[in-house]
């Protein structure tokens, strides 16, 4: 089965251990462990917790699990060794920084265009928070799912397909994975739709950068990690400038005009060369 469709195999995996999972923890059978946190001025911000760590992992598991059946340790150590490949050129490493910064203060200007209060009471811990904010992300779902989605899926998919159609059907996949996660966290009916619109923009980014970088899982995952520790900052944490909801479709439209840049300007091949 593996050997034959791979793809179907990864993602049944990787829904039957992140939906597992996540029901194992609401169920209280999954206790949380190996959590640390830092302190200051009364507040908790989280740089591990192992149990969270372990679910956003899933899409790498099942990754290893599908190249380990069809393909051998070869394969899963070809897969794993592109997380080494850190030699891409500054400028990459520049616009890695620079595209989720001015992604995220282009949706802080359209709030504020808009006519929404931007909170600026905390905002001298801004700069600590998004540090702790990367530190936690890449520990999660950035380097735990970069070698699934990117390192298998896209690579499996950009041998049949466009690069384009290729990373849409990646961020439909991807998305479909968070929908019970989101349902948990109280998500109302157009937040679902802000989240899925900017996780196929998200995936049009990561597929420019892991495609520009020739395989590239470490660029991948630091992109990954600093849009989400950026996105946690801003709207979910007690430096937050916005609503969570007000972020979410500002994000959108921000993330929307970047992935149209991107595409317009590769012609749609996104770095693919």
């Amino acid at each position: 089965m593996i050997k034959k469709h791979p793809l179907i195999s990864f993602v049944a995996l990787t829904v039957l251990m992140t939906w597992g999972g996540l029901f194992v923890n609401i169920m209280g059978i999954f206790p949380a462990f190996g959590q640390w946190f830092l302190y200051g001025e009364g507040h908790v911000v989280a740089i591990l917790r192992t149990r969270q760590t372990l679910l956003n992992w899933t899409p790498n598991i099942a990754a290893v699990i599908v190249l380990g059946v069809s393909g051998g340790w070869p394969r899963v150590r070809e897969l794993l060794g592109r997380f080494l490949k850190w030699r891409v050129g500054m400028r990459l490493w520049l616009w890695a920084v620079l595209i989720p910064f001015m992604s995220a203060l282009g949706a802080v200007g359209l709030y504020g265009m808009g006519g929404g209060r931007i909170e600026g009471n905390q905002m001298g811990f801004i700069p600590l928070v998004l540090c702790q904010r990367f530190i936690f992300s890449l520990s999660t779902e950035s380097i735990g799912g970069e070698a699934g989605w990117r390192g298998f899926v896209l690579v499996y998919l950009q041998q049949r397909f466009s690069p384009f159609i290729s990373t849409l059907i990646v961020g439909l996949i991807w998305g479909l994975v968070h929908f019970p996660i989101l349902t948990v966290r109280g998500f109302v009916l157009q937040e679902f739709f802000f989240f899925g619109v900017t996780i196929l923009c998200l995936s049009v980014v990561l597929t420019w950068f892991y495609n520009r970088t020739r395989g590239s899982l470490l660029v991948a995952a630091f992109v990954h990690a600093v849009f989400n520790a950026i996105d946690a900052t801003i709207s979910r944490s007690f430096v937050a400038l916005m609503p969570r909801g007000d972020y979410m479709f500002v994000l959108m439209m921000a993330m929307m005009a970047t992935a149209t840049v991107l595409i317009v300007r590769t012609k749609g091949r996104l770095g693919l060369a």
